[in-house]
């Protein structure tokens, strides 16, 4: 954790900054390995770095911090007599205009937007951060895998979903990254469709979106599924495997996120589905369920070694049905080396 608090001092100092107001709860996450802190994490451009909580979180606090108990919620003034005047860097991705202008109020230094140092700093994990992010996949594997052996006519959308987070808490899930998505028939049409009481019947695509998390950090996976498929179901399902296949041959070390997906994106286009195509193709994974790099069509963001990453591609067509298949990958100097170990079977 002090090598992250020392990388982010290295950037105020490039930035002429003087400190740095760390508010979100994922970046908390990430700078002091403890969750739900209810804190606000300064970080000096050189001293030891601050942490703002109440007595209530006082046993849990991180070693490395120096404590700063409050007993009344205007935090704002207590920040404000910490850091007095200078530069003062705010999480601007993070911050409501209500809680800005608060700040504004109390704070005579000049607040300065300052999410990317950390965004940056987070599009790269190190070993340790992998290998919780593939425990998190391993126990995501074992929900998707107790959903494809419950998969029958008849059962629900919302008992497969169930059947799914069940599996993922036995299997040593803390919580889950996000809301898990089971969509079937014509409603897998809908990318995030929520989960209804609608029953599987033997010719539907059901489209399952889960992910576990795990010591804070997160997974993410979806797999296509028809008991009984027709010519066009196994159709779309083959497209959006070429779709995969084509993308992964443009991954490499700095190579621009809009190339890889512009890639996949050229697969169906010239299959005259380009319009069925209607979200990006991937996005990085951390302590947040979607963080950067983003892999659009218009992102900016260059692939580095290191990067933890989805490639999803779908196809999805209203009043019959979608198709998105995604897995997680880890950049290396020698390419993406595959994290998600579950086959594409289209027929569970």
């Amino acid at each position: 954790m002090v090598s992250r608090v020392a990388q982010l001092q290295n950037a105020l100092k490039k930035k002429r900054m003087d400190w740095l107001l760390v508010s979100s709860e994922p970046n908390i996450r990430w700078l002091t390995g403890e969750s739900n802190l209810g804190a606000t994490v300064i970080i000096p451009a050189k001293a030891e770095p601050i942490i703002i909580t109440t007595e209530f979180e006082r046993m849990r606090l991180p070693t490395g911090f120096r404590p700063y108990i409050v007993k009344k919620r205007n935090w704002w003034r207590e920040i404000s007599n910490i850091v007095g005047r200078g530069r003062v860097g705010y999480e601007d991705a993070d911050l409501s205009v209500r809680q800005l202008q608060q700040a504004r109020k109390y704070i005579k230094a000049k607040l300065v937007p300052a999410s990317e140092p950390i965004t940056k700093l987070r599009e790269v994990k190190t070993s340790d951060e992998v290998v919780k992010i593939k425990r998190a996949l391993q126990i995501t594997v074992a929900g998707m895998e107790a959903v494809r052996k419950a998969l029958k006519p008849g059962i629900t959308e919302r008992e497969l979903a169930a059947v799914a987070e069940s599996a993922m808490r036995r299997a040593g899930a803390d919580w889950f990254a996000f809301d898990t998505i089971i969509s079937s028939g014509p409603q897998s049409a809908i990318p995030h469709m929520g989960i209804t009481d609608r029953k599987i019947r033997p010719h539907d695509l059901v489209i399952v979106d889960i992910g576990a998390k795990f010591d804070g950090w997160c997974a993410d996976m979806t797999r296509t599924f028809c008991i009984k498929p027709g010519p066009k179901e196994r159709t779309i399902y083959n497209t959006v495997l070429k779709m995969r296949a084509t993308a992964l041959k443009k991954i490499k070390v700095g190579q621009k996120a809009a190339v890889v997906d512009f890639a996949a994106r050229d697969v169906a286009r010239r299959l005259g589905l380009g319009k069925a195509f209607i979200h990006g193709l991937g996005h990085g994974v951390g302590v947040d369920i979607h963080e950067s790099p983003s892999i659009s069509e218009h992102s900016k963001d260059r692939l580095r070694p290191g990067m933890v990453f989805t490639i999803e591609p779908g196809l999805y067509f209203s009043g019959w049905g979608g198709v998105r298949i995604e897995d997680m990958f880890l950049l290396t100097a020698s390419g993406p080396k595959l994290l998600t170990k579950f086959p594409h079977r289209l027929i569970p």
